[in-house]
C-alpha cells in the first residue's frame, strides 16, 4: 500500500468525502482505501459559516472502505489545517452527527 495523506474525494454519485486516504497498487488494479471517511455539507446562516460534519457509513463498524477508482470522478490531496483538525476532531470525540464552526 502507498503512502497515506488527507484527500477530498467526488464519487460520481456526487457525495463529498474528506478521508485519510492510501493506493494499493492491487497488482496493477489500483483501489482507493479510506480511512474514517466523513462527508462535510457548509452550512451559511446570519452567525456565520458552519460545516455539518458527519461519517460517511454512519451504521458501518469497519474504519476502513475500499473504492475502486472508477466511481471516483475527482480526487485531491489536501494541506488545509482546518480541514484535517475537523477530521481529527470527528475521530475522537462520539459518533453522532455535530456540527463545528469554521471560526
Amino acid at each position: 500500500m502507498g503512502d497515506e495523506f488527507y484527500a477530498i474525494i467526488k464519487l460520481v454519485s456526487g457525495e463529498e468525502i474528506l478521508s485519510l486516504v492510501s493506493i494499493d497498487e492491487n497488482d496493477g488494479d489500483p483501489l482507493v482505501v479510506m480511512q474514517n471517511p466523513i462527508t462535510m455539507k457548509l452550512l451559511h446562516s446570519q452567525h456565520g459559516m458552519h460545516v455539518k460534519v458527519k461519517s460517511w457509513m454512519e451504521l458501518a463498524s469497519d474504519d476502513f472502505f475500499i473504492v475502486r477508482p472508477d466511481k471516483i470522478l475527482t480526487m485531491t490531496e489536501t494541506h488545509d489545517k482546518r480541514m484535517i483538525e475537523i477530521y481529527t476532531c470527528l475521530l475522537y470525540t462520539s459518533p453522532s452527527p455535530r456540527d463545528l464552526s469554521t471560526s
